[in-house]
């Protein structure tokens, strides 16, 4: 992935100016802001990290609130995998511009990395709500939605590159660099001060000896809550004890999600290929399945493991953080069902509700015959005599059931609905008020995050607006 460098408007001189002579600018008038960015984006592009943050943290100093300054921060943050520091610079550049949408793409990047997928997919909806012409980040909505197959691999450009804002819109253009950076040797001792924002160093890249094979298993230098189960994961993976591998990894995963970030060694897809035919293959298999899923951003799979493991292990050592994940994802669902309720609620006032023609006359249900009915037959019975044109009987056939049932969500939803119709067909304000009051009432009757709520909350919404 290339690198999105954001900087203000270069002068010229500064744009083809080498590293020697930018330097050499600083010592002349060290507060030049401009040869500062410039220095730490050819800097960075060199791969010399840390004087890249040298000049950054520099250009903060004379300027707190440089925006540029934090979002290439947050950019080699990422690069170095220092994820928690990534985004914290980013969250700066937002004080400071809450409208750049190319930030929340960086942020979502940075998520996607971690494995945080939802996150990353709210990033880049925030993106493309502020850019819907935003393609890549289109893109990587997609790719991230897709309930099966494995995610894409984030882009990569066919050559290093910066983008550098120089156009008269602000807006960024590629600069492509001509042929790929020299490798720079870095020395072990050299330090720098990021203790401004809570940052911490970059730790300084080891060029590995060459004749000495990569180690098969990684571990982690990463602190935390987590360490000391992802240091057992890996462990037991290296011993091909694959039940313990995963719980460890598992465990490491629930209590400090920044794990993500460090490389699994094969484990989760090893795991998922045991897990596929064999679940009880592993004590808590459905479980460690469908979390390992939900990771992967594969949410329908997910939730039916994850729903079973509840039902099938009420005291299971974790029932408790399933349990989370399904309310998580039912939510999401719930939240997705109620904006397209909206949509279809919207719709509705565009166009009068359509009367069937020539439709045969259906008698009205007496009080009695109604009692006998189930809610269904009564929501049926309903719905026929307002395709017929009654709105009015149909009313009645679902007031004299809600009589015995008056917090049905069903009947209520029919009834608010039937008094809606006759608010678009005729007009009549006083069923537009009645319809209000029963979608209000449905709001205290069904739990807040259900698709009733979610229809409800739209049409009072709608009804408020129309009602004289």
């Amino acid at each position: 992935m290339f690198f999105l460098f954001f900087a203000c408007r270069l002068f010229a001189s500064f744009d083809t100016m080498s590293i020697p002579d930018l330097e050499k600018t600083i010592i002349d008038d060290p507060e030049n802001k401009e040869a500062l960015l410039q220095l730490g984006i050819k800097y960075s592009v060199e791969k010399q990290y840390l004087k890249a943050v040298e000049k950054y943290f520099s250009l903060l100093k004379i300027d707190p609130e440089n925006f540029h300054a934090y979002n290439n921060l947050g950019i080699v943050y990422k690069k170095v995998g220092q994820f928690k520091d990534s985004l914290f610079c980013y969250q700066k550049a937002l004080k400071i511009n809450p409208d750049y949408y190319w930030i929340h793409y960086n942020i979502g990047l940075v998520f996607e990395s971690m494995g945080r997928m939802q996150e990353a997919r709210e990033a880049y909806g925030k993106a493309l709500s502020l850019n819907p012409e935003f393609s890549q980040a289109l893109q990587r909505l997609r790719d991230l939605s897709e309930s099966t197959g494995k995610v894409p691999n984030l882009p990569a450009p066919p050559s290093i590159g910066i983008l550098v804002v120089d156009s008269p819109d602000r807006q960024p253009v590629l600069k492509s660099l001509k042929g790929p950076p020299a490798p720079i040797k870095k020395d072990p001792s050299q330090t720098t001060d990021l203790s401004r924002s809570n940052t911490t160093k970059i730790e300084t890249e080891r060029k590995p000896t060459p004749e000495k094979k990569p180690a098969s298993f990684v571990k982690s230098t990463r602190e935390g809550p987590g360490k000391s189960f992802y240091q057992k994961s890996m462990d037991y993976l290296k011993k091909e004890d694959l039940p313990n591998a995963t719980e460890q990894y598992v465990r490491c995963i629930l209590v400090d999600r920044e794990f993500l970030a460090e490389p699994d060694n094969g484990l989760i897809q090893k795991t998922l290929d045991l897990l596929e035919d064999r679940p009880n293959s592993m004590s808590d298999g459905l479980f460690f399945r469908g979390f390992l899923q939900s990771m992967q951003g594969k949410r329908d799979k997910s939730l039916n493991d994850l729903k079973t493991y509840l039902v099938e292990n009420p005291k299971g050592p974790f029932w408790g953080d399933g349990k989370k994940i399904v309310d998580r994802f039912e939510a999401e669902i719930a939240a997705l069902e109620a904006s397209q309720r909206a949509k279809e609620a919207a719709t509705r006032f565009s166009s009068p509700p359509t009367i069937a023609l020539n439709a045969t006359y259906t008698p009205r249900p007496d009080e009695s015959s109604i009692k006998k009915m189930t809610v269904d037959e009564v929501l049926e019975q309903a719905k026929q005599l307002a395709r017929e044109g009654r709105q009015r009987d149909a009313i009645v056939t679902l007031r004299t059931s809600l009589d015995h049932e008056p917090n049905n969500p069903k009947l209520l939803l029919a009834a608010a609905n039937t008094y809606t119709d006759l608010l678009l067909l005729n007009g009549d304000m006083e069923a537009g008020k009645m319809a209000r009051e029963i979608f209000e009432k449905i709001l205290t009757v069904v739990a807040s995050d259900s698709k009733e709520a979610g229809i409800a909350q739209s049409m009072v919404k709608e009804l408020s607006g129309r009602i004289r």
